[in-house]
């Protein structure tokens, strides 16, 4: 004998299967966006690091420049005075 709550809601498996698929298109939908939002940032972070190393690479030519222009004196003797 069926009690007659599973004569009254029969079970449907199609629905099952329909509301198990639409979640999961959800979730794949959600990753996917993480991942556009992950890769948009890693592209931001390459631009950064090729910027810094722009900008150390000038620092390191511009020093090299002027210590081309200077001159090192040592060992010199001050007068007490």
């Amino acid at each position: 004998m069926s009690s007659p709550k599973d004569e009254e809601k029969p079970h449907d498996e199609t629905r099952d299967h329909a509301e198990t698929a639409d979640n999961d298109e959800e979730e794949i939908s959600a990753m996917k966006r993480r991942v556009a939002e992950m890769e948009a940032e890693a592209a931001k972070l390459r631009e950064m690091q090729a910027s810094l190393d722009q900008a150390r690479q000038d620092l390191s030519e511009d020093k090299e420049e002027v210590d081309n222009r200077s001159i090192f004196v040592g060992n010199s003797d001050h007068p007490a005075g």
